[in-house]
Order: structure tokens, then sequence, then C-alpha cells
């Protein structure tokens, strides 16, 4: 059991596509091989969706009440 969590649930996690990792290390490696595998055409499309984001963030204002 890990979190709360049964073997037979990890099981099924497993099988959706839910990863288990032992060490934050192993899980900060895995997560760059994953972006090493994208194609030219995905990394374009995240560094438009996280332009779009910077610029929604430049327009917007904090508002502190009182």
């Amino acid at each position: 059991m890990k979190n709360g969590i049964t073997e037979e649930q990890m099981e099924g996690l497993k099988k959706m596509g839910v990863k288990f990792y032992n060490s934050p290390e192993e899980q900060e490696l895995d997560y760059l091989r994953e972006g090493l595998r994208r194609t030219p055409e995905e990394r374009f499309y995240f560094l438009m969706k996280l332009m779009k984001i910077q610029e929604t963030l430049k327009r917007g204002k904090l508002v502190h009440k009182k």
C-alpha cells in the first residue's frame, strides 16, 4: 500500500498509464526524456501556448480590496 492505495488499485492505475516513481530524481529524469521525445511541431505549439499565457498575464491587474 502506498499513500492509502491498495495493490489492486495501483495495478489498475498502472494499466491506465499512471506512472509511479521511487524517487524525485527518477521522476525528473523521466520528465526530461519525455521532453526530448517531443517533435518540433509539439514544441512549437507548446511555445505558442506559453506566449499566449504570457500576454494574458501582462494585461492582467492585481486588485486589492481593503
